[in-house]
């Protein structure tokens, strides 16, 4: 990785001593959970970005879509994005190769792509300035090593679903390798 030139240091310093944890104001229906929306996110990071000249860019690395039968028969289209982020300021320009966002989503139409991007701004914005938004951490969660030892951790017996599985329960079909943007906790 190359040096990050000292003014995106100092800008992303500058940033962090006056963030404070981000409100969770969107509630994903499906998982019955709230989360910081991409919007949440931008609104507590796009006005000091200007104060200290810090803008950012997203590159799209890869878009690669694939088409795939559901269980209907019928054929539904998955992309596989990836995209990298360039941070600018007066006098400087920086990117890490390497910090990239990947992520699958299923193709239902044209703001497929937009919200994709969106969604791994959020993701690469949240840990860059190491975001709060009060999501539990991992480490607080009980660890065991099969499903129906963790079903029986839970305390309702069930073993929980994951998203893709709480998706196909809802009639559609989802490739294996399959998550999408709405159904992340970032």
């Amino acid at each position: 990785v190359d040096a990050i030139p000292a003014s995106i240091v100092k800008a992303i310093c500058s940033i962090k001593t006056s963030l404070s944890a981000v409100s969770k104001t969107g509630r994903n229906q499906h998982g019955g959970y709230n989360f910081a929306s991409t919007d949440d996110i931008y609104a507590a990071l796009t006005r000091k970005m200007g104060e200290v000249g810090l803008v950012m860019l997203s590159l799209e690395d890869q878009c690669e879509v694939v088409r795939l039968e559901n269980k209907d028969g019928k054929t539904v289209q998955w992309a596989h994005l990836t995209f990298a982020f360039i941070l600018a300021t007066e006098d400087a320009t920086w990117t890490d190769r390497d910090a990239k966002r990947t992520l699958y989503i299923q193709v239902t139409g044209p703001q497929t792509f937009q919200a994709a991007q969106s969604y791994a701004e959020k993701a690469y914005l949240r840990s860059l300035f190491k975001i709060p938004t009060g999501d539990m951490d991992l480490d607080a969660m009980p660890e065991a090593e099969t499903e129906e030892d963790q079903a029986a951790l839970s305390g309702n017996g069930k073993k929980r679903k994951s998203s893709a599985e709480g998706k196909r329960d809802g009639g559609r079909s989802w490739p294996a390798f399959a998550c999408c943007v709405c159904c992340c906790l970032l």
